[in-house]
């Protein structure tokens, strides 16, 4: 007799609604986003150049992260900071200027947003079929 009751079970998926709103907005904005890079970047492409645009994203981005990392930031240390960064920095500028760029060229931002979505599908796979 030690099972939950109709009750229980609502007042538990109500906690549970109001506890994952937060995550629920930020999965909806990191979306909107993700998606809106690959047109913003073709749209931007008649007034800036593409690379300026998406470096001026990336600083916003990481101004209005900074909040929530600065903390750990500070207890970090400079090594690993550096290291990570090195890292951010070859993934991330050899991912946006590869895309941006295919852009600039004339690639549809459709096609450049399906490329950049099958990369980590192509990473898996390379990475199944090499042996270390």
């Amino acid at each position: 007799m030690n099972e939950p009751n109709q009750i229980q079970h609502e007042e538990i998926a109500r906690r549970r609604w109001h506890q994952n709103l937060p995550l629920l907005l930020l999965e909806a904005g990191l979306l909107l986003s993700w998606s809106s890079g690959f047109i913003g970047a073709r749209l931007s492409i008649d007034y800036a150049p593409a690379l300026l645009v998406a470096f001026w994203r990336c600083v916003v981005v990481s101004l209005l992260l900074l909040p929530f990392v600065w903390r750990p930031l500070l207890e970090t240390s400079f090594r690993i900071l550096l290291r990570h960064a090195g890292i951010g920095l070859l993934a991330m500028a050899g991912y946006l200027t590869g895309l941006t760029q295919g852009i600039t060229l004339g690639v549809p931002a459709g096609l450049v947003a399906l490329c950049a979505d099958l990369l980590p599908l192509g990473m898996a796979l390379l990475c199944g079929r090499v042996s270390w």
